[in-house]
């Protein structure tokens, strides 16, 4: 049965206009500054860190974020920016040389191997 398979690679600007849209709802902003480089981590890929450098001071400082929280801000994102996402597709975090992406896996099968939903 034939798989469809896209990727969407987002820049560190629009990974960091994601994260502080998603998270200031959830009342845990990103500290002040520019994302300077993300990476996949935990034993089962459950989480993203995400090192930003300070504006004025230019130290870097790394947050862990949940996977599931960095994948719903992509998705919003994705809404907000009126780029399509379909609903019944599998959804999961990657990275790209220096950049996050959202990989979507499409089939006429089960897509539940993939832990985010849209």
């Amino acid at each position: 049965m034939p798989t469809e398979l896209r990727r969407i690679v987002f820049t560190n600007e629009e990974l960091r206009v994601a994260l502080d849209n998603y998270m200031m709802r959830k009342g845990t902003p990103l500290p002040p500054g520019v994302i300077i480089s993300v990476k996949i981590s935990g034993a089962d890929g459950s989480s993203i860190t995400v090192a930003v450098r300070g504006s004025w001071d230019g130290i870097s400082n790394s947050v862990e974020i949940p996977a599931r929280h960095v994948g719903a801000a992509l998705i919003r994102y994705c809404k907000m920016s009126k780029i399509p996402l379909p609903k019944s597709a599998g959804k999961s975090l990657t990275t790209s040389g220096d950049y996050l992406a959202l990989d979507i896996k499409s089939a006429r099968g089960d897509s539940s191997e993939f832990g985010l939903k849209s």
